[in-house]
C-alpha cells in the first residue's frame, strides 16, 4: 500500500479528519499550480489508509450521537473505503464531482451495532449512496493563485433511495499530484426516510447526523 505525504493542518492521529473550511459560498479550492490540472480526476483508493480515529487515505462515513445504557452519551462512527468517483476540471475550473459510496460495506467503531446500522440504512435494497455536485448558472470562477473554485453549484446527496439538495463544507488541496478533498454534510435522518436504529442498550439516537469524507483524487 502506497502512502502519500499528509498535508493537513491537523495531525493524522486526530480523532477526526481535518475540519472542512468554506461553504457553498464558493470555497472549493484545489490549491496548486493553475496549469496542467484540466481533465478528469478519479478517486484513489490505493494510497494511504484509515481507521475510526485517523485517515491518510480515501474514506466516507458518518457520525451520529447516541445514548447507551451504562455508558451515557457517545458518538457512533461508521466508515468505509469502498468509494469511487471522479471530478472534472475544465479551464482551471472545477465543474463537476460525482462520488459513489458502497454503504453496504460500512463498519462502525462498535461491531455489534453494525447489523442494526445496515438495517436502518436498508443496505440490502439500497447498497449505494451518491453525492453529485455540478456547476450551475452562477458566475464562473477560475483558478487564482492556484485556487480552483466552483461558482453556482447544485449538490445532491442520495441515501436510502432518497435524494436531497444539500449544503456541503469542503476543503481541497493539491499536493504532489494528488487532490485531497475533505468534507462534511449535515443530514437529518427523517429527510431520507431513515428510522434511527435501536436496541435494549441503545436508549436514544439523534435524528441529526454528519456525513463525512476524505477523498484522494489523481488524474485519470
Amino acid at each position: 500500500m502506497r502512502h502519500r505525504r499528509w498535508t493537513s493542518t491537523q495531525p493524522p492521529n486526530s480523532s477526526r479528519p481535518p475540519p472542512p473550511r468554506g461553504s457553498d459560498s464558493g470555497n472549493d479550492s484545489p490549491e496548486g499550480g493553475p496549469g496542467g490540472i484540466d481533465g478528469t480526476w478519479v478517486v484513489d483508493t490505493e494510497s494511504g489508509e484509515f481507521d475510526f480515529d485517523s485517515a491518510t487515505g480515501s474514506f466516507a462515513g458518518f457520525r451520529i450521537g447516541e445514548e447507551l445504557a451504562n455508558i451515557g452519551t457517545t458518538e457512533a462512527v461508521g466508515r468505509t473505503g469502498e468509494v469511487s468517483g471522479e471530478m472534472t476540471i475544465a479551464d482551471s475550473t472545477l465543474t463537476a464531482t460525482e462520488v459513489t459510496v458502497e454503504v453496504s460495506t460500512l463498519t462502525s467503531d462498535r461491531p455489534r451495532r453494525d447489523d442494526r446500522m445496515h438495517e436502518a440504512l436498508g443496505t440490502g435494497q439500497f447498497p449505494e449512496a451518491t453525492f453529485e455536485a455540478h456547476r450551475g448558472g452562477g458566475a464562473r470562477r477560475r483558478c487564482t493563485r492556484g485556487r480552483g473554485r466552483l461558482g453556482g453549484r447544485h449538490r445532491n446527496l442520495t441515501i436510502h433511495g432518497v435524494t436531497n439538495e444539500v449544503t456541503a463544507k469542503l476543503q481541497a488541496r493539491l499536493t504532489d499530484g494528488t487532490a485531497v478533498v475533505v468534507g462534511s454534510i449535515p443530514v437529518t435522518l427523517a429527510d431520507y426516510d431513515i428510522d434511527a436504529p435501536g436496541s435494549p442498550v441503545v436508549l436514544s439516537v439523534s435524528d441529526e447526523a454528519t456525513v463525512e469524507f476524505q477523498l484522494l483524487f489523481v488524474p485519470a
